[in-house]
This record gives C-alpha cells, structure tokens and sequence, in this order.
C-alpha cells in the first residue's frame, strides 16, 4: 500500500472579508476621483512599545487538501494519494517537478462523504508513474500537494542508510539495548531484506563485548540477558553469523554470560516486570533447552493468559515469536493463547478503519501505529497475507504526512527500535516484488 502524504490549504476568505469590512467602515459617502493616486499618512513619531518588537502569536493549521507521502512511494507499489476537500474536484494533474510537464492526468476515485466532517474524501491513484523523479499533485481550486519522490528502491535504500546508521551507533556504544535486540531479530528472521549481514552481526558483537552489564538496572539487565542469548543462538546457528571469526567463543561465552545473568537479577531490586522475565526466559530456553527455564515460561500461563491486548509489549510479541518458533517441548496452551491474542488483534487493527482515515482530525498517535504495524508483521511471520502487508506500507505513508495534518514523522530517528524491524520488512517486500499484489512473485524468505 502508500504512505499518507497530507497537502495542507489556507482559507484566504476570512482574510477578504475582514479587509471588505474594514474598507467599508472607513469609507465616506463622498466621490472618489478613480484616477487619484492615494499617498498612506505615516506618523514617524509612533514607536514600538518595547525596544525589541515582540512577535507572540501562534502560526495558523494548515488545512489538507490534497494528501501525499512527504517522503516517497516505490516504483512497485500502488501509489496513491488523498484528497479531503469541500467540493471534489473532477481531474488532478501530477506534475514533474523538474520539468513542469503534467506526466498524468486522474479522476477521484472512493469518492465519500464524511457527515461528521462535513467533507469529501477520495483517493487519486497515479500507479502508472513508475519512472523515477520528483512530483507533486495539483488542482486549480486546491493548490498543490507536498512534492515526493518515486525510486525503484525506495524501501530497499531508505532501510540501507537506516540500518549503517545503526551499526554505527553499536561500535560507538550509542545504540539502545532494544535497537540491539531489534538488529538481532531482523539478521535471524529477515536476512534477505540485508545488504550484507556480516556487517550486522560484527556490530552486534562490538556492542555485546563493550556492554557494561553490572552497571545495569534490572529491566535493562534482563533485557541483556535475552540478548546474550538470542545472539548465543544466532552465533550457533545463523550462516552469516557462524562465518564470522570467534563465533564460536562468542557463542559460548554469551550463553555462560546470559544464564549467569539473569541468575544474578533476583538479587538486584527485586522481580523483574513479567513481559522482561518471560522475553529472557523464552531466550534461554531456545538456546539450553534446560527445563528450568521451561517450566519457568509455564508457570506464567495463568499470568499471561488473563492480560488483555498481550502484543502490546514488544517483549511479550518478540518472545512468543520465539517461544512460538523453538525447537523444544513447549506448553502448547500458551502458545494458542499467544496464536489467538496475535490473530484477534491483528484482525481488530485490520477494521479500524478510523486509524488511517483521512479526514480523521485526531491524528492517530504513531507509538499506536507502530505498536500495530509490528504486530502485523509479527503476524504475517506465521499466515502470510496481502492484507496485513497494505496495513504496514499504509502506516509507513500515514506516518509520512499522508495523514490529515499533513504531519511527517522521521521513525528512524524517533523510534529507531521499531524502525529497524518496520523497514526491514518493507525491504523485504520490495526485495520480493510484493508490494503490488497483482505481481506474480514467488515468495523468497529466510527461514
């Protein structure tokens, strides 16, 4: 699907009728000479009341208009754009920004109107521009949109530049403990939608070796545990990963590092909260298989079982992947109970058609659209489907200005954690030809 791209409009007509309104009540009922040249009366002596003027004032909502993708589509994709107006126009022209040629030509399509709003909403599909440039969407009684770009890869680029960032941020020890995670369940579930993994596991294992864990709170030292573990596993068994000189040692030492651990952490401050505890446990189980550590995970089914929206946290959505996927005898439960909460949620976000709507005002928060894009990509992990893969290249748009602000989040910088699984599945979709649904493409993945 797109991102949601928002072109805001200013309302001149207060403006024009507060001018009319004051012109008249400064006319007189006598002739005006038309070929008068009328000279404004300056009195040099009035000063400001400060010495310094003082602009206090708020700047003005821009309205939408017509709604695009501030930062860009895929050549691939289905491209389209929103318009939210008063009255649909019948035709919008998208232009070339460099060359101001008119390359296509649409009618609205969807054409809805929202009583609530009081407006219409319709969506301008322009698919058929595959070539690469820089545009913008016009109409003569709305203006223009945000200019955006159209690449061949777009997701595949934007996810490259993304991700050196992010190894450098592990050799300069700048990186969270959740990025870290997050850099190892992309290298272990999403390897194809990677430039080169060497370089993501030798960033890894720069952080992991540099990491001071005994100066860590508990929660944060949980959350090392589960990551010396997951990198144990990944070292043990992950090709690119395996390749990597030491790998073994590493491997070795991690896992003795992750148990020793997370033994440790019940002396600190106390219980860790339960989503860290059970992320860490379904980590060590994976790789040990020790069934202390299993029966540990079967102890919280009651727990777990009466939480309400449980792939809300992402270390409850990161561990049941895990927990979902190893090898060893698991409490299968649990495991529907995690099945079910996933599916159910996913199918709820897949209704919400209020979430991306774009004549919603109330902006729907991005910690919320990130929460359900991760869960939909969790999902389609398990039950592959169009469906859930619109919904996440929607929200990416959504979060791009193609919302009803026109409002452009930058994910990478903001929300690196979830960024770096967001746009390695967008990655991987564009690797595979997916985002456009019609595409015959068979599917390339790396598990």
């Amino acid at each position: 699907m797109e991102r949601m791209r928002l072109l805001r409009t200013i309302s001149y007509a207060p403006l024009f009728m507060a001018g009319a309104i004051l012109l008249t009540s400064c006319t007189t009922n006598n002739e005006v000479d038309p070929d008068a040249v009328i000279t404004p009366i300056v009195n040099s002596d009035i000063t400001t009341m400060e010495q310094d003027a003082v602009l206090d004032y708020d700047t003005p909502v821009q309205l939408p208009g017509i709604i695009v993708d501030r930062d860009g589509y895929s050549s691939q994709e289905v491209k389209y754009a929103w318009v939210v107006a008063a009255q649909m126009p019948a035709v919008f022209s998208v232009v070339d920004d460099e060359s101001g040629e008119v390359v296509l030509e649409i009618e609205p399509e969807a054409v809805k109107y929202d009583s609530e709003s009081g407006v219409y909403n319709a969506k301008i599909k322009f698919s058929e521009i595959t070539r690469e440039g820089t545009y913008h969407i016009e109409e003569s009684s709305l203006g223009q949109s945000y200019s955006f770009s159209i690449e061949n890869d777009y997701y595949v680029n934007r996810f490259d530049s993304f991700i050196a960032d992010e190894y450098a941020k592990c050799e300069d020890a700048t990186a969270t403990a959740e990025e870290v995670y997050a850099l190892i369940y992309i290298g272990e579930r999403y390897s194809i939608s990677i430039a080169d993994s060497k370089k993501l596991w030798e960033a890894v294992a720069t952080w992991i070796n540099a990491a001071d864990t005994s100066a860590m709170g508990k929660e944060d030292a949980g959350l090392s545990a589960a990551i010396l573990a997951k990198a144990s596993f990944n070292f043990s068994n992950t090709e690119s990963a395996k390749a990597l000189e030491d790998s073994a040692a590493n491997a070795s030492e991690w896992i003795q590092s992750a148990e020793a651990l997370y033994s440790d952490i019940s002396n600190r401050d106390g219980e860790l909260a339960e989503d860290t505890k059970f992320l860490a446990l379904a980590e060590l189980y994976r790789v040990t298989g020790k069934q202390t550590y299993g029966n540990a995970i079967s102890d919280m089914y009651n727990y777990i079982n009466g939480l309400e929206d449980i792939h809300s946290s992402r270390k409850y959505l990161y561990g049941s992947m895990c927990y979902m996927n190893t090898h060893r005898t698991v409490n299968r439960n649990l495991c529907d109970v995690f099945m079910q909460s996933l599916l159910m949620s996913c199918e709820t976000i897949s209704w919400d058609k209020a979430m991306l709507a774009p004549q919603n005002a109330d902006r729907t928060e991005t910690d919320v659209l990130l929460d359900y894009a991760q869960q939909l990509i969790a999902m389609n992990y398990v039950l592959d489907g169009y469906q859930y893969n619109e919904l996440v290249v929607s929200i990416d748009h959504y979060m791009s200005g193609r919302n009803y602000e026109g409002y452009l989040c930058n994910g990478e910088e903001e929300y690196p954690e979830d960024e770096i699984v967001i746009m390695s599945w967008l990655a991987l979709l564009e690797k595979n030809g997916k985002l456009d649904p019609s595409a015959p493409v068979e599917w390339e993945y790396s598990w």
